[in-house]
């Protein structure tokens, strides 16, 4: 009787440990999911402030932009509060001012300090890139003793791969990938081509991309509905915020095409840079106005390199939660286009996050 009594107990002994290990695995569990949804939360709460900070970054974007602060708009960290507990960092960057990789002409690109024969055999053989981090994979590849001192992390400092092919300045042979990339049959390509390269001998300057079935003959329009999407006769580079050296090379290339003595191009340069100084250029009428250059055919050409607002832009957003150190990280590529003189819209393009 007694060691039926004592198996009992040590049966209950058992049985309390056994429920005392369950409980406090319960236990654990429960903070751990307890801990998990917190963080989960903490995760969501983050990211939402990373999407608030973009927000009021393309809000920013929606205004009309004062261009006579040149250092202050081409990066521009914005002040965003999102709680006590998370950080939120916003910075604005216009990247449309820069040489584009995919279509501006050799002779431009080779400007570049860093621009290499190399590198432009390579981008002959290679498809048009969608981004830059496309170009950087080509660039790297092709990493040799020409240029590596280079620091890769400066590419997109200098050059982009966004923008549409403008017609009156492009490279032919990145129109034809674009033409194969859409689809266009060979016999059509032929004739774009040919067309467009008679029309550049002739010093004929393609005003809207609309005109082209009328210029091109033997263009169909099955084949020019295709490409048009992908059509510019527009300047991109905003001639408020372009670098003086980049300036001087595309001013340079208008004086080229026009027979003009190229000597004159660091003139034309410093009058602009100074007047741009003092004053927002709004329209390229006031260059012709205040300083009586660029007449003629001369003056059509500015509004194929150049802008005078800004058409591309970054924006990177920072949030972190300092008590938990959970943080997220936006970029965001978008297009900004213009809808009257002081009305925006914005346009995403590309959005990457980590």
């Amino acid at each position: 009787m007694n060691d039926e009594k004592g198996y009992a107990l040590i049966i209950v002994l058992w049985i309390i440990v056994i429920v005392g290990v369950i409980f406090a695995n319960l236990a654990d569990e429960t903070n751990i999911n307890n801990l998990l949804t917190r963080n989960d939360l903490k995760r969501r709460e983050v990211r939402n402030a990373a999407l608030s900070g973009l927000m009021y970054g393309i809000d920013t974007l929606k205004e009309e932009i004062d261009y006579s602060d040149v250092e202050g708009m081409i990066v521009k960290e914005l002040d965003f509060e999102f709680g006590n507990d998370i950080d939120c960092q916003v910075e604005v960057e216009e990247i449309g001012s820069r040489l584009n990789l995919n279509y501006d002409p050799y002779r431009i690109l080779s400007s570049l300090k860093w621009w290499s024969k190399d590198l432009t055999e390579e981008i002959e053989e290679s498809d048009l890139f969608p981004n830059l981090s496309f170009a950087k994979e080509i660039i790297e590849e092709n990493y040799d003793k020409d240029y590596k001192k280079f620091n890769f992390d400066l590419v997109p400092k200098e050059v982009i791969t966004y923008g549409k092919f403008n017609v009156n300045y492009s490279r032919l042979d990145s129109l034809e990938k674009l033409l194969e990339l859409r689809d266009v049959d060979e016999s059509q390509r032929d004739i774009i081509i040919q067309e467009l390269t008679r029309l550049r001998r002739e010093d004929k300057v393609i005003k809207l991309v609309d005109e082209l079935p009328n210029l091109i003959a033997g263009l169909d329009m099955a084949s020019f509905d295709k490409i048009k999407p992908y059509l510019s006769t527009e300047g991109r580079i905003n001639i408020n915020l372009v670098s003086k050296e980049l300036l001087d090379v595309l001013i340079e290339r208008i004086l080229i095409s026009r027979d003009k003595d190229s000597k004159s191009s660091s003139r034309y340069t410093s009058l602009i840079v100074n007047y741009r100084d003092n004053y927002q250029i709004k329209d390229f009428k006031q260059l012709q106005s205040h300083l009586n250059i660029f007449r003629g055919e001369e003056f059509d050409l500015l509004n194929v390199y150049f802008s005078t607002y800004s058409k591309y832009f970054s924006i990177k957003v920072k949030s972190l939660s300092k008590e938990m150190k959970i943080q997220k990280n936006l970029k965001i590529i978008v297009k900004r286009l213009k809808t009257n003189r002081d009305s925006y819209k914005i346009k995403i393009i590309n959005w990457t996050e980590s």
